[in-house]
């Protein structure tokens, strides 16, 4: 459960639906606050209620405190993240634990946090497996990686990924596998494009580089690009999407 930036926790209807569905499952909560945000001492107040109102142990996350006034920060920046803190202390009686999810500042302790409040139960999955998850949710996630880093702020949140396509093949010829990037807007598919295609040829090679990393083995893989409007605020959209 967190803060991903601003208004997202009265706008997202459907984002909110999918947290409150997962909150439901979940033994711990832990609520993230960006405290960076303009609108994080607003944000702290309505997720540590929703936090309350789940019934279950949880805590509020406060990230980003490197910006707090003598933590490396200053500015108007500080005074926000400052006055943020000062919002959580007054607003709930939950745990609050400060993190720097950049450089790792206390996000071991709220693990350690999590972890001990966790409920014993038997093993859901046998030890050898390392996860539930098919091959091809892996990759898809390595190429929705290398989007986030390699694009940053001009795409990411309004794009997802899916693998279309994915054939094993016989040694020497490589696994196939075709890929679908998602985004909104026709300005968001250019940018992911580049000039001659080229910023797309980048995503393809590092992206490449990683899957054959993870799956041991060489592959050739085509990536597309396609404009799906509004497809975060479709519920039939983010289902077929995986969501």
């Amino acid at each position: 459960m967190g803060d991903p930036g601003g208004d997202a926790l009265r706008t997202r209807p459907l984002a909110m639906a999918t947290v409150k569905r997962a909150a439901a499952d979940a033994d711990v909560i832990l609520g993230l606050v960006d405290v960076a945000s303009p609108s994080a001492a607003g944000a702290i107040v309505e997720v540590a209620a929703r936090l309350a109102a789940a019934g279950k142990p949880a805590a509020l996350l406060l990230n980003k405190v490197d910006r707090l006034a003598g933590g490396g920060g200053g500015g108007p920046e500080s005074a926000v993240a400052a006055a943020a803190v000062s919002a959580a202390a007054a607003a709930t009686d939950l745990p609050v634990l400060p993190i720097c999810a950049a450089d790792g500042r206390g996000v071991g302790a709220a693990a350690a946090w999590a972890a001990e409040r966790l409920p014993a139960g038997p093993s859901l999955y046998p030890r050898h497996l390392l996860s539930s998850a098919p091959t091809r949710f892996f990759v898809a996630e390595i190429v929705r990686e290398k989007v986030m880093s390699l694009y940053r702020d001009e795409v990411p949140y309004a794009a997802t990924v899916a693998v279309t396509e994915y054939t094993e093949r016989e040694a020497p010829a490589k696994d196939y596998i075709a890929i679908t990037v998602a985004v909104e807007r026709p300005r968001q598919r250019a940018i992911l494009l580049g000039a001659g295609g080229g910023a797309l040829k980048r995503l393809g090679a590092a992206a490449r580089a990683d899957v054959e990393l993870f799956l041991g083995r060489p592959v050739y893989m085509e990536i597309s690009v396609k404009v799906v409007p509004g497809w975060r605020r479709s519920a039939a959209a983010l289902e077929a999407w995986g969501y």
